[in-house]
C-alpha cells in the first residue's frame, strides 16, 4: 500500500479536482460571473462518476445573488467538464455539480443569534480566593 493510508481514492480525486477546477475559472474562463469565485470543497460519489464543487464569493457579501452565478456555471459546464478530462487521468470524466457553500451565511446567522443573546461581558474585579 502507498503513502495515502487512511484516505479514499474518492478525497484524493475531490483534491484533484478543486486544483483543476480552480485552474480553469482562474485561466479558461472569461465569464465575468465566474471570475471572483472560491471553489471551497469537492465531494465525490465513491464511484467517481459524481463531483459535487461547492463555491463562495471571494468576497462574500450578504446582498449577494447567486442566480447570475448559477447561469454562468450552466453554460460554462460543457466547457469546463471537457478542460478537466484533459487535466485528470480518469476512466470516466465525472458529472459535475455546482452548489452555493453557504457556511459562511450560516456562520453570520449564528452569530447574529447569540448577539442578540445580550450577555454581558465578564467585569474584571479581584481574583477569587479560595
Amino acid at each position: 500500500m502507498s503513502g495515502n493510508r487512511g484516505y479514499k481514492r474518492a478525497d484524493r480525486v475531490a483534491r484533484g479536482i478543486q486544483r483543476g477546477i480552480t485552474d480553469i475559472l482562474r485561466n479558461e474562463i472569461s465569464d465575468p460571473a465566474l471570475r471572483k469565485l472560491v471553489i471551497t470543497d469537492v465531494t465525490m460519489s465513491d464511484d467517481l462518476k459524481n463531483a459535487t464543487i461547492y463555491w463562495q464569493p471571494l468576497l462574500p457579501d450578504e446582498n449577494f445573488d447567486i442566480t447570475p452565478v448559477n447561469h454562468a456555471f450552466s453554460r460554462a459546464l460543457k466547457r469546463m467538464r471537457s478542460l478537466l478530462s484533459t487535466q485528470m487521468q480518469l476512466r470516466y470524466t465525472p458529472r459535475l455539480r455546482f452548489k452555493y457553500d453557504a457556511t459562511i451565511d450560516e456562520a453570520r446567522r449564528i452569530d447574529g443569534l447569540i448577539r442578540s443573546l445580550n450577555i454581558p461581558e465578564p467585569t474584571e474585579g479581584p481574583e477569587p480566593t479560595e
